[in-house]
């Protein structure tokens, strides 16, 4: 059995630790469930994510802490997308995200 890069998700294909890598995994996974929607907005997000944590942000101290570090964040972040797009494949049509937004009579999109 092989062991898992430590700055790798649980699957071994995403770099935990490269907030572009799970930028481009998350749009992909959003993508393939939620095919022509705009997901430009997660470039200046992730963009903010990196700052935060490094204190390039004004106002933000870097975070440097033993476990719940960038590295921990990106990996839940992945984790987090991966739940809420196993939930909209498997949910029915009324439950979904984009069911709940398109029976209150709104447009749905998933960002804006």
């Amino acid at each position: 059995m092989q062991q898992r890069r430590s700055d790798h998700d649980v699957t071994g294909t995403v770099q935990v630790s490269s907030a572009p890598a799970v930028r481009h995994a998350i749009e992909e996974l959003f993508a393939s469930v939620w095919p022509g929607q705009p997901f430009a907005v997660f470039g200046p997000v992730f963009q903010d994510f990196e700052r935060m944590f490094t204190g390039h942000m004004p106002g933000y101290f870097g975070v440097d802490t033993v476990y719940h570090d960038q590295q921990h964040t990106l990996d839940i972040t992945l984790a987090t997308a991966r739940l809420i797009c196993g939930y909209e494949l498997q949910a029915e049509s009324g439950a979904r995200f984009g069911g709940r937004a398109r029976h209150r009579g709104h447009h749905h999109r998933v960002v804006p």
